[in-house]
Order: structure tokens, then sequence, then C-alpha cells
């Protein structure tokens, strides 16, 4: 439970940079990538906005900014999950 309690702290401080990062902008910023884990649920039939962000996060592993956009799928991750409270 210790783990998955400092993986949360870990998120959330996550989120917190990417608002402090783009500020006013932040929903506009995380507009599209809240889409993207929609559809990865959709896509790879999974029941939880973690594991589509986990699919998405390891799918641009590769590519150049992919800790930004670790951040950005991340963050929008937690607001969705945070939507359904």
């Amino acid at each position: 439970m210790e783990k998955e309690i400092k993986l949360s702290q870990k998120i959330y401080d996550c989120r917190e940079s990417a608002r402090k990062l783009y500020g006013k902008d932040y929903e506009k910023e995380m507009s599209d990538y809240k889409r993207y884990i929609k559809a990865a649920m959709v896509k790879h039939n999974l029941d939880s906005e973690l594991k589509a962000a986990m699919q998405l996060i390891d799918d641009c592993k590769d590519i150049h900014g992919a800790d930004v956009a670790t951040m950005k799928i991340l963050s929008a991750c937690v607001d969705l999950i945070e939507e359904k409270i």
C-alpha cells in the first residue's frame, strides 16, 4: 500500500508542476491529452484512466519530447479521475 501512496503523490506532484508551467493555459494544454486517454481506454479495452495513461506513456517513450508528453498524460489522468469523484 505504501508503494501506491508514494506513486499517487508523485503523480499529483507532476500535475502541480504542469499547472505551474502552463498557468492559465493549463486546461487548454490538457484537453487533447484527456481525449487521448479516453481514446486509449476504448482502443485497448481498458477499464481505468491510469491504465490508459500508462499505455500512452509506453507508446510515446521513444519520441522526441516524451518527457513533456508523460507529464501532460499523467496530469490529464489525475484530472479525469478527479472529475469522476
